[in-house]
């Protein structure tokens, strides 16, 4: 397996890329979800998201392939963003990253909380690694895992 790494994001070099990850990560759900793909409105959420907590560029070998976010809440463990380029998607490198996230709430003896859209795939890696679904929205799942 080649190893992944992570690296704090620099604004001002890495925006583009980060942007790319979220819009090439989100553009297939948000039209099954919603039935189009507005550019700026997703520009929109983007901005949003890096505003909202810190977030690391994920690297396989040196090379940059997604997003990961996550915050130290007073209650949980939050994953806010964990975005891969397509091209890296399905290859398990997804489930480490949230495997070492519940490494890290259990830690600090948390839960790893996150929210997923409802027609994201990705709940079923979060439900194969033993999340729960703790409520939804017209929108999101809401997702728990207590370690």
């Amino acid at each position: 397996m080649k190893t992944i790494g992570y690296r704090d994001i620099n604004v001002d070099v890495d925006y583009e890329f980060c942007r790319n990850v979220h819009h090439s990560a989100y553009r297939e759900v948000v039209i099954r979800q919603f039935g189009s793909w507005d550019e700026s409105m997703q520009d929109g959420f983007f901005r949003e998201g890096l505003n909202r907590a810190p977030h690391k560029i994920v690297e396989i070998d040196g090379t940059p392939i997604g997003v990961v976010s996550t915050e130290i809440k007073p209650d949980c463990l939050y994953l806010s963003e964990l975005q891969l380029l397509p091209e890296y998607q399905g290859q398990g490198i997804g489930s480490i990253i949230v495997k070492e996230q519940m490494a890290v709430a259990k830690s600090l003896n948390l839960p790893l909380r996150l929210v997923v859209l409802r027609e994201n795939r990705a709940q079923d890696l979060y439900r194969r690694l033993g999340f729960m679904t703790t409520g939804t929205t017209e929108i999101h799942v809401k997702m728990e895992w207590r370690g």
